[in-house]
């Protein structure tokens, strides 16, 4: 007897979710983007922010599994592609469902400079640290490593590849120190690079045991919302209209977080947003990505979580990603 399941099968595009740290830059999923009219309403109102220059932080909202990542990838991909061609095809289709959203669209691309996409999933536990990796990964990728001040890992790798050139003994005490820590100078190095912070740690450590008791003590910038400024502004020689941050998987963030750091890291997300609500030519956007607001969580969080995020909250357009039956008819 047959069985529906040696009918039917799921098409290979719906079966994954979209990742936005890891497509950021997958044409195929930008391609396989299907507008239906109630992610178009979004998308629209955001791209009016960028026209409009304002309600540049903001929190959306939806169920799990309705689009909303899709939605921003295609928005970053959008405001990232100034000539408009990687995104010619996704610019036609949404065309169809509303020209008056591919016109917008249009606009941006040609009098708007291109955003740089930053992603924020919030696993690190010091959130500040978290908004530097972010900035530092999305510099990286897209070629522009010279624009970042230095940081305190920085510095600390050109010290030892100083001490390597110029300082032998220096450099041979260091490694036999390193070794001590269970780590090679590769590795250590390489923990250096990736900003972990035990490697900053036991490299102040070691430092005065090398150099007759002076501090590791760097003149670096380690403020998230001062390293976003200064990078912004030194983005406009490099042809970029400013900065565009997604905080991925917000809900997931709130309701993982331990209650003790929990008041100094919306200290920094406050901070953001009204550095981002205070940015004019270069714009500064940030939004955050919920399935529900802190109000619909009731008792499951503590009132000190909620009484620390009101601060946040208050800087924010709350944006609903309404998904209705149309929706899923559009779709098939």
């Amino acid at each position: 007897m047959n069985k529906f399941k040696d009918f039917i099968e799921i098409d290979k595009k719906f079966q994954n979710s979209i990742n936005l740290q890891l497509d950021i830059d997958n044409l195929s999923k930008l391609n396989s983007y299907i507008p239906t009219h109630s992610s178009i309403l979004v998308l629209d109102g955001f791209l009016n922010n960028v026209l409009s220059d304002r309600d540049k932080a903001n929190i959306l909202i939806g169920p799990y599994g309705k689009g909303k990542s899709h939605l921003l990838l295609v928005l970053l991909a959008l405001l990232n592609d100034g000539k408009g061609d990687r995104t010619k095809k996704t610019i036609n289709k949404i065309e169809k469902v509303s020209k008056e959203t591919a016109e917008k669209i249009k606009t941006i691309q040609s009098s708007v400079k291109p955003f740089l996409p930053v992603i924020i999933s919030g696993t690190e536990k010091d959130l500040n640290k978290e908004f530097i990796i972010a900035l530092m990964e999305s510099l990286r990728k897209n070629n522009l490593m010279n624009v970042a001040p230095e940081s305190d890992y920085g510095k600390a790798l050109e010290v030892i590849a100083k001490w390597q050139k110029d300082f032998k003994q220096v450099y041979e005490s260091f490694k036999q120190i390193v070794r001590e820590y269970g780590r090679t100078v590769e590795e250590f190095m390489g923990e250096l690079k990736e900003m972990k912070e035990e490697a900053l740690n036991i490299f102040k450590e070691i430092h005065p045991k090398l150099t007759a008791g002076s501090e590791f003590m760097p003149m670096t910038v380690n403020n998230a919302m001062t390293l976003y400024g200064e990078i912004n502004r030194a983005l406009e020689s490099y042809g970029y209209g400013g900065i565009y941050i997604i905080f991925d998987e917000f809900s997931k963030y709130i309701e993982g977080h331990e209650k003790d750091t929990f008041a100094y890291d919306m200290k920094i997300l406050q901070d953001i947003c009204e550095l981002a609500n205070n940015s004019k030519k270069q714009q500064i956007h940030i939004t955050f990505v919920a399935h529900k607001s802190i109000k619909e969580y009731g008792n499951a969080l503590s009132s000190d979580i909620v009484n620390a995020f009101k601060g946040v909250e208050g800087r924010l357009k709350e944006v609903r990603f309404v998904v209705s039956a149309q929706n899923n008819y559009e779709l098939i």
